[in-house]
């Protein structure tokens, strides 16, 4: 099975061998290909709604993995028990509804290797809250399809180190002196794609001239310059 670039990502950021847990597994695709792959030792595969597990299902049958993957029904990390698997998968969910998965099961959550989290929207929330909840964001990954990035970051218990807020938005992954020509070029794309973003963020608010609009506008406008005074950074280097 080929993956997408965001699910293969993320596979390539499992440890072989492990044990996953793919919370909210939709089609199962990330569980099929890891299976098929024999890349984890166990594949745990979890939606809170019946319409995806069937979808699961039935893709692990296409491709003769079922017997080889659990399907559960349930919500977050509720299907699974204490020690049973290693790394838990919360990909293509908003940063909000992820935050509460954790929340909900922080105990559990604290007791895996690490999570890997791929928020859709609100990751300068999500950030915040684990840094201030004791996670360390120790490995990012920022991933392009078509007209899109999809931020992906690694979390386990422990202290994540704060240099400036606008890391919040943009993540803690710094530009080391090691990193090729490639990894440098990629990252100044996604800082661009940024800039894009709250430029137009910025134009719309501006445009409507609403009540409480002046500090929106403002805040948007605060994080436009930050990042691109990161950018500044980056290519200097």
């Amino acid at each position: 099975m080929k993956l997408t670039p965001r699910l293969q990502t993320i596979a390539d950021l499992l440890p072989k061998g492990c044990r996953v847990g793919d919370v909210g597994s939709d089609h199962g695709y990330l569980v099929t290909y890891l299976v098929e792959q024999k890349w984890v030792a166990k594949a745990i595969a979890t939606d809170i709604n019946q319409g995806p597990v069937d979808n699961a299902i039935s893709t692990l049958q296409e491709n003769q993995m079922l017997d080889l993957v659990e399907v559960r029904l349930g919500g977050g990390l509720e299907p699974y028990q204490e020690d049973e698997i290693d790394v838990a998968v919360i990909a293509g969910m908003g940063g909000m509804l992820i935050r509460e998965i954790i929340q909900d099961r922080i105990a559990l959550a604290k007791a895996l290797n690490f999570l890997i989290l791929q928020p859709m929207t609100q990751q300068y929330e999500l950030r915040k809250w684990l840094v201030a909840n004791d996670f360390e964001i120790f490995n990012e990954k920022n991933v392009r399809e078509g007209n899109k990035y999809y931020e992906i970051f690694c979390v386990k218990p422990g202290k994540t180190e704060v240099l400036d807020p606008i890391q919040y938005e943009i993540g803690f992954k710094v530009p080391l002196p090691e990193m090729d020509k490639e990894d440098l070029s990629e990252y100044e794309a996604f800082l661009a794609h940024k800039i894009k973003k709250y430029e137009k963020i910025s134009k719309e608010i501006a445009q409507k001239g609403s009540t409480g609009s002046a500090e929106t506008l403002e805040l948007a406008t605060q994080k436009l310059h930050k990042i691109e005074e990161v950018l500044n950074d980056v290519r200097q280097r």
